[in-house]
């Protein structure tokens, strides 16, 4: 099963008419990525019961690192199995794991590239 996403802030256009709006626009993007808000990192859980989990997000290409930190106790013993592994297409990611009835596997992935 495919869980899609969708990027959580939008982009700052790159002309506006009314430059004054346009600059506010621009710092406002600036000082959420200097605060860490670099819309880069989305909530996954893991699919119960098969092998694979995959992830569509126009933000991922080929060239994208997709990594995960585990936010659940569940999530760290999958990490700890070491089976975890993510392979990026365009505009999805596939995540290979074990397959597991349980439905807590909860990680934070964060997207580079």
């Amino acid at each position: 099963m495919a869980t899609v996403y969708f990027a959580g802030r939008p982009l700052v256009v790159e002309d506006l008419t009314d430059e004054r709006q346009h600059r506010k626009n621009l710092a406002r993007a600036v000082n959420s990525a200097l605060t860490g808000k670099s819309n880069n990192s989305l909530q996954v859980t893991l699919d119960p019961s098969v092998a694979t989990t995959t992830v569509v997000d126009a933000r991922i290409s080929l060239q994208t690192a997709c990594h995960l930190a585990p936010a659940t106790a569940d999530a760290a013993a999958e990490v700890a199995a070491g089976t975890l592994y993510v392979i990026p297409v365009a505009g999805s990611a596939v995540i290979h794991h074990r397959s597991a009835a349980t439905v807590d596997r909860v990680f934070i992935m964060s997207m580079h590239g």
